[in-house]
């Protein structure tokens, strides 16, 4: 990836994962980042504090899945098994840290929202949410636009004229490029003439990116936010959306639904 499709002036990337949304991929994905860009990057897995309150409800109980029986579950024995897991994904974040020679932090949040991530990553310009129990392909570098198109993955962008657009767009195009997905450009006014920057950004991708206008992405969000987590599927093998950091101060329960969709990263840039 080229100087000029990201601010390369970045100390951190920040990857956030938990029981649910977690794949080998995200790791994958954030250490490319953290790596092209020369950042340090910091892994946070999250303990949801809403599921230990849960567990210690007298009618809790743990469903084991290769006979249906019932055990009873409370607070400590779910943080014994959440600190496993958590060792388990930062073993995994080593080896593939310590492959590309990149430094890299790890530490374990308790918090009850995503929002309360945002004073512990104040530093990061890139931060990944990853995908729940799902990786998309991760296919050669050097293949050719007919495997390109033949991806069913879509990567979205959104546009709308700030400062932050050349990063957003930067970023959305590498990692299109990368993982050989459709990229999919929505801005705030598709009939108006985009900047120098923008439009060099755009010409740069190897693929034929679809503009579309910003409502239509605002629909289709409103659609998923209205549906059930359970009954709401990706329109395609995998989405990715990026997003400026700010969206996350106004927008977390719409975020929150998104992170619950099979096969959904979201990656917010500063």
């Amino acid at each position: 990836m080229s100087q000029d499709k990201i601010d390369s002036k970045c100390q951190h990337v920040s990857v956030v994962v938990d029981v649910e949304r977690y794949s080998r991929q995200t790791l994958e994905t954030a250490v490319y980042f953290a790596c092209t860009l020369g950042a340090q990057l910091d892994c946070i897995f999250v303990e949801d504090e809403r599921l230990l309150k849960i567990a210690d409800l007298p009618f809790t109980r743990e469903v084991l899945m290769h006979n249906a029986s019932e055990q009873a579950v409370d607070s400590q024995t779910l943080s014994r098994a959440l600190v496993a897991y958590s060792r388990q994904v930062q073993q995994t974040l080593a080896q593939l840290a310590n492959s590309h020679h990149l430094h890299f932090t790890f530490q374990t949040v308790r918090a009850h929202s995503y929002h309360a991530l945002l004073d512990i990553t104040s530093s990061a310009r890139l931060m990944l949410f990853g995908s729940r129990a799902f990786a998309l392909p991760n296919k050669p570098a050097d293949t050719d636009n007919t495997q390109l198109k033949s991806n069913s993955s879509e990567l979205c962008v959104l546009i709308t004229g700030a400062d932050t657009d050349q990063r957003l767009l930067g970023t959305a195009i590498s990692l299109a490029e990368r993982e050989h997905c459709k990229l999919k450009v929505y801005m705030q006014h598709t009939d108006k003439l985009l900047s120098r920057q923008i439009q060099t950004l755009i010409n740069s991708y190897r693929g034929q990116p679809s503009i579309e206008s910003i409502e239509s992405l605002n629909a289709y969000l409103e659609s998923i936010q209205q549906s059930p987590a359970s009954s709401t599927k990706p329109r395609t093998a995998g989405q990715t959306l990026i997003l400026p950091q700010s969206a996350l101060d106004d927008s977390e329960s719409l975020i929150n639904h998104l992170l619950d969709q099979p096969g959904w990263r979201l990656l917010l840039v500063s």
